[in-house]
């Protein structure tokens, strides 16, 4: 059978034809995201209704070629909102790049201290993510001090359930419990929303999605059914191939989101993410990734151009550096911590022969390695059964230096998730589960 797959991102929307005969995902369509409104400092807002029109328009392309599909699948970027009324976006789309909650008022107060007081210890427990600026439930808080909202008659939409709804005959108000619960406004563990949370943001007034199973149909377009956007971390981890559920999944990026499968929801310290199949995705986030790479290319591109006045390109520093891994770094130590940009990672143990651009390089992988390793044991300490490490991402995540010195510091095996487009083949998942219900 054949199903659409949109993959909605931070760069781009993607739209793939899924073969689950196949099992192969060929990405048809592709439209760079949106820029960003032009908004007050620390406000990070899409036009919701343009962003609309992009989805509709690449989907009738497809669909005007007379394929039959069997369904419509979203993975979307999470933590934002729309605000809608009778249908109409009544907000832009405030996404999860929104950081208006963490602007220091006159009073030098910032909203996201002033609401985490007031949820308290239980109702930042029970979300299922990470406290931070970029959840609705802290952009909709600063919102609402600084706009004078009509909230009667509006209802609250995630990006999903306002783009299926929109585009679906039937405009059901549904959304998956891996989007509701990365809102801020969920409890993960009860598939619920949080009237607390709710109440204390200020919005009762508003209409809050129905949660659905990721198998429960949310109208059509056309005659083919529409199923519930499922969270983008979710979706690449339950598409990053064989063996995932008994292993620490490493989505390496600028930054780096560590995580593993347990069954149930368990308690842990640390975010406990809703995942699929009765279980729960343990979640480590904020972990040192290719920004700490970047930060040493642009150190050797920096010497470069003192001598010759040009920077050579990225991509030739890359190939250089790759030529001359080794182990023994004579020494030289890297704390990454400067990926997070607040000046505390460090380069140690200098002396008067180790500075050099390759043991740097070597030093800073190395650095990457040890990272992990405190993750990667605690999420060990709640599945023992995790046996391999699966890494998925960009260039990082399939490189052979860092797989030996995970595998050297772990004693575990490193694989690399086969598909490159790992949220569609999670979504490829999910329509497999729904012919074998047939």
């Amino acid at each position: 059978m054949y199903y659409l797959a949109f993959d909605i991102g931070s760069s781009f929307t993607k739209l793939a034809v899924l073969d689950s005969q196949t099992r192969t995902a060929e990405t048809v369509a592709y439209r760079p995201t949106l820029p960003r409104l032009e908004a007050p400092a620390g406000h990070f807002d899409l036009d919701a209704e343009l962003l609309l029109d992009t989805v509709r328009s690449m989907l009738e392309e497809q669909v005007a070629q007379g394929q039959t599909y069997h369904g419509i699948f979203f993975s979307t970027q999470m933590h934002g909102f729309i605000l809608t009324r009778n249908g109409r976006a009544i907000t832009p789309y405030v996404t999860w790049q929104d950081a208006r909650a963490e602007v220091p008022r006159e009073d030098g107060k910032k909203d996201i201290d002033e609401l985490k007081e007031k949820l308290g210890h239980e109702c930042i427990l029970s979300m299922g993510t990470r406290y931070k600026a970029g959840l609705a439930a802290c952009s909709l808080y600063s919102m609402l001090k600084d706009e004078n909202l009509d909230l009667e008659g509006a209802r609250f939409d995630t990006l999903g359930s306002f783009l299926i709804s929109r585009l679906s005959d039937e405009g059901r108000h549904g959304c998956h419990l891996t989007d509701a619960a990365s809102t801020g406004f969920a409890v993960a563990a009860e598939s619920i929303w949080n009237q607390e949370t709710i109440k204390t943001v200020g919005v009762q007034e508003l209409a809050f999605p129905e949660i659905v199973s990721e198998t429960e149909p949310l109208g059509t377009f056309h005659g083919i059914p529409f199923y519930a956007a499922i969270g983008d971390h979710q979706a690449s981890v339950y598409g990053s191939g064989e063996g995932i559920e008994s292993s620490v999944s490493l989505t390496i990026g600028t930054a780096t989101i560590i995580c593993a499968v347990a069954p149930g929801y368990v308690h842990a310290d640390m975010e406990v993410r809703p995942y699929f199949d009765d279980q729960c995705l343990m979640t480590i986030t904020r972990q040192p990734g290719g920004r700490v790479i970047d930060v040493v290319i642009e150190l050797v591109r920096d010497s470069i151009a003192l001598y010759t006045g040009e920077k050579p390109p990225v991509q030739d520093v890359w190939a250089k550096l790759l030529d001359d891994v080794h182990e023994d770094t004579q020494g030289l130590h890297v704390t990454p911590d400067f990926y997070i940009g607040l000046g505390e990672g460090s380069i140690d143990t200098i002396s008067p022969v180790n500075l050099t651009a390759s043991n740097l390089f070597c030093a800073a992988l190395d650095s990457l390695a040890e990272a992990y390793c405190g993750p990667i044991e605690r999420l060990r300490s709640h599945n023992p059964a995790i046996d391999r490490l699966i890494l998925c991402g960009g260039r990082l995540s399939k490189l052979p230096a860092l797989h030996e010195r995970l595998h050297k510091k772990t004693g575990l095996p490193v694989y690399t998730a086969p598909h490159r487009d790992a949220a569609f083949y999670g979504l490829m998942r999910i329509a497999m589960k729904l012919e074998q219900s047939l």
